[in-house]
Formats: C-alpha cells, sequence, structure tokens
C-alpha cells in the first residue's frame, strides 16, 4: 500500500482514529507550549549572561528609567590609574562641548561649587526614584512639625555661632536631600550626562 492509499485509507474508513491522533498531537503541543516555552520579552536577556559588561547593562537598565540621560563609565588597569587621572578632566571638558549635552555630573555634585545648583534640580527625581518604604521616610520629612523642629534646631545652631546652618539651608533648603546623602551619590558615582 502506498503512502497516499494510507492517507486516503485513513480519511475515509477510519476518521476515528485519524481525529484521535490530530488531537493528541494538538494536545501535546500546547502542554509543550505551556510547559516549556518560556517567553521573555527583556532584550538583555537574549544576551550572554557570562559577560560583565551585560550585567552591567542590565543593572543600568534596572536602575535607571530617565531614557534621556547617558552614563560613561570610565575603566583603566591597576598599571594605568594614573593616566585615568589625567584623562577624565579631557574627557568631561570635551562632553561639556557637545551641543547635545544639556547637563554634566561628573561624580558627586557637593564635589564642586557649580554641582550644587544641578544637585538641587535632579533631587526630587533622585527622590522619586527610591524605593517606597524609602520615599516615605523622606516626605516625613515634609511633615509641619519636623520642618518647624529642623528649622527650629538650626536656627538655634546659627545663633550659637556655627557657619554649618547657614551653608545646610543654603545648599538644601528642605532638608531633603542631606537625610539621603548614604543614598544619592551611589546613583551619582559614575560619570552621567543628561541629555
Amino acid at each position: 500500500m502506498s503512502y497516499s492509499q494510507l492517507i486516503a485509507h485513513l480519511v475515509t474508513r477510519r476518521r476515528g482514529l485519524l481525529w484521535l491522533v490530530v488531537t493528541l498531537a494538538t494536545a501535546l503541543s500546547l502542554w509543550i507550549l505551556v510547559t516549556r516555552l518560556r517567553l521573555d520579552t527583556e532584550v538583555l536577556n537574549l544576551l550572554p549572561a557570562k559577560f560583565s559588561s551585560v550585567e552591567g547593562l542590565k543593572i543600568y537598565n534596572r536602575d535607571f528609567a530617565q531614557t534621556r540621560e547617558l552614563t560613561f563609565a570610565l575603566v583603566a588597569q591597576p598599571n594605568d590609574v594614573d593616566r585615568l587621572e589625567e584623562f577624565a578632566p579631557i574627557f568631561v571638558e570635551r562632553l561639556r562641548n557637545q551641543p547635545w549635552c544639556t547637563r554634566l555630573l561628573s561624580g558627586s555634585p557637593m564635589e564642586s561649587p557649580e554641582g550644587i545648583p544641578d544637585l538641587q534640580r535632579i533631587a526630587v527625581p533622585l527622590l522619586l526614584n527610591l524605593e517606597p518604604r524609602a520615599l516615605e521616610e523622606a516626605l516625613g520629612i515634609l511633615q509641619p512639625d519636623k520642618m518647624a523642629a529642623r528649622l527650629a534646631r538650626l536656627h538655634q545652631e546659627i545663633e550659637a555661632g556655627s557657619p554649618r546652618p547657614e551653608l545646610e539651608l543654603q545648599l538644601d533648603p528642605l532638608g531633603l536631600v542631606a537625610p539621603r546623602s548614604s543614598r544619592l551619590p551611589a546613583t551619582l558615582r559614575s560619570h552621567r550626562t543628561s541629555l
């Protein structure tokens, strides 16, 4: 019996058996799709995970949601650290001269006087990127009684002759940045350029 005759015989004489085979094949296909197929829409998961650069891209993608932001990390071998220290300011200055660069943070903004206004402008977006619990703590600082207590404390320190409270009021009038300083610099350490 030829192949075409066998198919014709199954279609005409053994319809129940043919439908049983089709049903089993369909059920097996669906079972394989449901249990074995893992659809991953994250493009970075398609890259080889053994490379540190891929892991860095995953961390960057997870932690930095701002799409107008570009981060440059300068890496050097231990023997070339001196050259990196010479190159970094040149690199930063050339980035600053690019027409597409609107703001440049090289290291913590607290390290330079011109970085303080930048820190004040980006403080709120950075605070909004905090974990929910840390954000609740930050918003708790804005409660009227806590603000009044902070201002009273700073006023007492100013009357005592300390210059620190005046500087604190100039740099961080609401008192939101200083308590988060342990969290903020971690996101600001790499060389960042906001487009």
